[in-house]
């Protein structure tokens, strides 16, 4: 438990052996509550697992109730697949991004982000809200599921590289549900909206995936399924929106 960021290295926070890379991979529970001065942040970010291995990263998660950091894992794989992490928000602030699960090499599967309050993307206006990401896989049934607090990116799910040709990962049945909050410009570049995807693909496809917009306040570009750089195809996804959406306030 994070009390203390004075005792959080540049390299983050999280289990032992983090410094490593070699954290256990299952079952973690990283909580952050302190309180924030404004320069006493996280600078590396918080991890509920972290392995630079082919071993799976599952089941852990990050309760950010309080502080700041750069941004917050609930796992972390650089070579194997981030499955089922977790990470809540219920305070603070994310200078960068939270991701329930991030895999560079392996799959995200089943990873959630749910914002409860506190604020995403003080700093970094082109960073959010990620259920799961993969740079070189794929991304499958990530979610995010925000209640209140504001962020600027909501993506339930992620694949590809964003300054890379060589990601050609699916997003597929990953969602996003906004019941709450502000979903709009923070940090730089405060003029341009935000957005709200279900999944987005680079380069490969995009597809099943959802957004559902039950109320909050929202300035954003919103889309049940993207494909960002054009070659793969967006195919069965959907867009509900209910009630009546504010997007003044």
């Amino acid at each position: 438990m994070v009390t203390d960021p004075s005792n959080a290295a540049w390299r983050g926070f999280g289990p032992e052996n983090l410094v490593n890379k070699l954290t256990a991979a299952q079952g973690n529970v990283v909580t952050v509550d302190y309180a924030d001065t404004g320069s006493n942040k996280i600078t590396g970010g918080a991890y509920g697992a972290y392995r630079s291995d082919s071993v799976e990263v599952s089941d852990n998660r990050v309760d950010f109730k309080n502080g700041a950091a750069e941004r917050a894992y609930g796992g972390f794989s650089e070579q194997g697949n981030a499955a089922r992490n977790k990470v809540d928000i219920s305070g603070g602030r994310l200078e960068w991004a939270a991701y329930g699960g991030y895999s560079q090499r392996g799959d995200a599967v089943d990873n959630t982000v749910t914002l409860n309050n506190g604020t995403v993307s003080t700093v970094n206006g082109n960073n959010g809200v990620f259920g799961g990401y993969s740079l070189y896989g794929n991304a499958s049934g990530n979610r995010v599921v925000m209640n209140d607090g504001n962020a600027r990116y909501l993506y339930g799910g992620h694949a590809g590289h964003p300054a890379s040709n060589s990601g050609m990962g699916d997003a597929t049945g990953n969602s996003v549900t906004v019941n709450g909050g502000h979903v709009t410009a923070y940090g730089i570049n405060t003029s341009a909206p935000g957005t709200i995807s279900g999944g987005e693909s680079r380069r490969g496809n995009a597809t099943g995936n959802s957004v559902t917009i039950n109320g909050g306040v929202i300035n954003a570009n919103v889309y049940g399924g993207y494909v960002a750089d054009g070659t793969g195809n967006a195919t069965g996804n959907s867009l509900d929106i209910y009630g009546i959406l504010d997007t003044q306030s």
